[in-house]
């Protein structure tokens, strides 16, 4: 993960320009995901529109918006977050547009760069909203298969004055901060945004939520699970029947013995689905039908 930029604005506009840097260093292949916070401008209190206009052409979805709405515009806040695969390459110097329906005065947004991202099913779970008023903003998804990212945002109707604490919880993994940016320290929280947010690599399949610590205000949160591009092995294997390779083909047989369990690898694997057991133990099966095959093409050349 790669911060690329960054914009706050408190003045009434149609379109923010959020100016990535250096444009030319971000990797095709990789994901651009932007985090963003927004006043509630809409006709008595609801959630703007927004669009993301790419200088390259890149193909942007938009999840969200999830929305604090008071009941009155630019009294509360909305969430969102964009994201794309970069197909074509930026150049130093690209800037992505904000496109706002209708106007927007506050708002807060930052983009980062995220390798090892599904290249073609980067949603592993749908992104779900929550919104509230306390200190405990949070948001609650389930990752179906280790190694998974989930991922959440937050906007946070305040300014820079503040407090934040990340959500200490550890299960199946620990929540990593991600940039904390507020549009600045002057004016009332009403006149201010906040857009914060947290990840984490969950090592099982399961419930998580995230719920982080802040001053009491107005919030949103969005979040998802992003399906990861490696693979994450079984954790064992049952046992695989013995064979004999050679037999009748003009070679020596032997016999290469039953394997009852099949350890687990070591190391550190990338997830994207786990493979089962009955998968594993069929590429073994396989494996030695080739060589049987092998060994008696063999056999029949020397004969």
């Amino acid at each position: 993960i790669r911060r690329r930029g960054a914009v706050t604005a408190r003045s009434t506009e149609a379109s923010t320009p959020l100016v990535m840097g250096p444009g030319g260093s971000i990797t095709v292949g990789s994901y651009l995901i932007v985090r963003v916070a927004a006043d509630n401008s809409g006709t008595n209190g609801a959630a703007p529109t927004l669009g993301v206009t790419d200088p390259r052409g890149n193909t942007w979805t938009v999840l969200g918006p999830a929305l604090n709405d008071p009941g009155a515009a630019t009294e509360g806040t909305a969430c969102f977050i964009a994201y794309t695969k970069v197909v074509n390459a930026y150049t130093d110097g690209d800037t992505l547009g904000l496109d706002w329906s209708p106007n927007v005065v506050a708002k807060a947004a930052v983009v980062e760069e995220w390798a090892n991202i599904h290249a073609t099913n980067p949603v592993a779970v749908s992104a779900v909203t929550a919104s509230g008023t306390s200190t405990t903003p949070s948001v609650s998804l389930t990752a179906t298969a280790p190694g998974q990212v989930v991922y959440a945002a937050v906007a946070i109707e305040g300014p820079e004055s503040d407090t934040y604490t990340e959500d200490a919880d550890t299960t199946d993994g620990v929540w990593t901060s991600i940039t904390w940016q507020p549009t600045g320290p002057a004016g009332v929280a009403t006149d201010n945004q906040i857009i914060a947010g947290a990840y984490k690599e969950v090592t099982a399949a399961g419930a998580q939520t995230w719920t982080p610590t802040i001053t009491s205000r107005d919030w949103a949160t969005v979040g998802v699970v992003w399906q990861t591009s490696g693979i994450w092995p079984v954790a064992a294997v049952a046992s695989v029947p013995s064979v004999t390779v050679g037999a009748g083909s003009g070679v020596t047989p032997s016999t290469v013995a039953a394997v009852a369990t099949v350890p687990a690898p070591t190391g550190t694997a990338q997830a994207s689905a786990p493979i089962s057991a009955a998968g594993v133990a069929a590429v073994f099966t396989v494996g030695r039908v080739v060589t049987t095959n092998l060994e008696s093409t063999i056999g029949s050349l020397v004969a």
